[in-house]
């Protein structure tokens, strides 16, 4: 459970809401009343408020099975080890050496292939990089250093220069099959253990790479297992105290900094949760309504060391753009999992989802299959449906596009991602906005198509629609977005 202090800063950030019922970030805490529980009409002083809250959590823990010790740290702790650069210590070099003879590189190789790394990884942004030399050697067991290795170095190793393409590719691979052969031992050997953070970010990498490829059986269920153990390592709750202190300096910072690799890697978790559910039309692993971890911070307030706020993914989807912008967060990767959010609910309505439960059939073969589910489930669920919710996520999108900052909009130039540039003057950092904003723009108009979609399915359905023909090639424009300004400025703006 957590510490006495923690508990009542929650507390009094919560306190207002116990006593009416209101909703923070989406979650409601209903009266007493709404239970069937009589209200007592006697005033009570916030601070009993508080003092009864921690005693009824600490009395509901008993109704709640558990197998583990109750714990009171969190997962990130401070540890008192030099920041330097990865190879300059005798002890990091001590640490690599056994990785080196794994990987069947030399120290420098070792060196060039970690800050390959750093420079070609645009999906991603993991590690805290001036500080990674002090998270290297923290990690004490040996298979969790180089499996995290491996992984990364199975994505280097596809830009290493002076090589073919396909010996990059087979190098790859190489570092991959390392990468899971040491993370399936490393969770073997865990048994009941919690896996450690550096574990986690291993199976990110590895997941990554291997949805790459298409999520299919392999990588739908590595997924589920980097799920399963940022749940374990409590990644969803990183602050569920919603405090509003400004780390600004000393300790708050240090752990500031420290967690915002476990939000990096939660968010890169439900990423690519979101993407591998989207393309399988199947549920998401990740219960949205559980996570109490706020969105990744700006990349360059948090390599230099600097304190960022940010915020919740809200439930309301309207609600999600306004709070990132209020909180002035303008990390590009939160932005995209605004936008990615919008495309998950859009995908989950009813509506146009048919083929998401009988993606398998074939529509002239199993028709009686399908007219038995159109006149039954699919009728059902239709009518308990809201009519407003499509329109909702419209205006959730346009709210986006007009509370994005302006630098991460696509103005139409070219984006060359670097490529012309030598190796004397690459800028990493323009490469990774310019990939941030094809990402952008490609996400928001895929918004635009799964919102968009709904309206073609119900006319079909409805037999609303409108087709005509142009040069053999059927042109189809539902009425609903032949509605001048349906999308707003949406399409203007990215």
């Amino acid at each position: 459970m957590p510490k006495a202090s923690a508990m009542q800063e929650y507390i009094r950030t919560h306190s207002n809401d116990l006593r009416t019922g209101r909703k923070r970030n989406g979650h409601a805490y209903p009266p007493g009343d709404d239970l069937g529980i009589e209200s007592s009409e006697k005033h009570v002083e916030p601070q009993d408020i508080e003092s009864n809250f921690v005693k009824a959590i600490g009395l509901s823990s008993l109704i709640h099975p558990t197998h583990d010790r109750r714990q009171s740290d969190f997962l990130f702790m401070d540890k008192d080890i030099s920041s330097t650069s990865l190879l300059n210590l005798a002890s990091a070099q001590n640490l690599m050496a056994d990785a080196c003879d794994v990987f069947g590189l030399s120290l420098p190789g070792f060196e060039y292939m970690t800050e390959l790394y750093f420079d070609t990884m645009n999906q991603f942004s993991l590690f805290h990089r001036p500080s990674f030399a002090k998270k290297v050697q923290a990690i004490k067991i040996s298979s969790h250093r180089q499996a995290l290795f491996a992984a990364m170095f199975s994505h280097s190793a596809r830009f290493r220069s002076g090589d073919s393409l396909s010996h990059h590719n087979s190098d790859s691979m190489r570092f991959h099959n390392q990468a899971l052969d040491l993370i399936y031992e490393s969770l073997d050997e865990a048994s009941d253990e919690q896996p450690s953070l550096c574990l986690l970010q291993a199976m990110v990498l590895v997941t990554f790479y291997e949805l790459t490829k298409g999520v299919k059986g392999r990588a739908w269920r590595l997924l589920g297992s980097c799920v399963r153990v940022a749940y374990e390592l409590h990644l969803h709750l990183i602050d569920y105290e919603a405090l509003e202190e400004n780390y600004k300096v000393g300790r708050d910072l240090s752990r500031w900094i420290e967690e915002e690799e476990g939000r990096r890697c939660w968010w890169a978790i439900w990423k690519m949760d979101v993407f591998a559910s989207v393309i399988r039309r199947l549920p998401t692993a990740i219960d949205w309504n559980m996570i109490d971890t706020y969105l990744p911070a700006s990349d360059e307030h948090w390599i230099s060391n600097q304190y960022c706020r940010s915020c919740f993914l809200e439930r309301d989807p309207v609600a999600r753009p306004k709070a990132l912008k209020d909180s002035g967060n303008e990390n590009p990767d939160a932005w995209l999992i605004v936008i990615t959010s919008i495309i998950r609910d859009a995908q989950v309505l009813h509506k146009g989802n048919l083929q998401g439960i009988l993606m398998d059939m074939n529509a002239e073969r199993c028709s009686d299959q399908i007219l038995h589910y159109f006149r039954n489930s699919f009728s059902k669920r239709k009518r308990q449906e809201d009519s407003s919710r499509l329109q909702s996520l419209v205006h959730a999108l346009q709210c986006t596009t007009a509370a994005m900052p302006q630098s991460l909009h696509h103005d139409k130039s070219l984006l060359d991602f670097e490529a012309h540039c030598s190796p004397v003057v690459y800028d990493a950092g323009a490469k990774q906005l310019q990939s941030a904003k094809y990402n952008i723009y490609l996400s928001l108009k895929h918004a635009q198509f799964m919102i968009y979609h709904h309206h073609a399915f119900d006319e079909i359905v409805d037999s609303t629609y409108h087709v005509r023909e142009i040069y053999g090639v059927l042109e189809y424009t539902p009425s609903a977005a032949r509605q001048p300004g349906y999308f707003g400025n949406t399409t203007q703006s990215i």
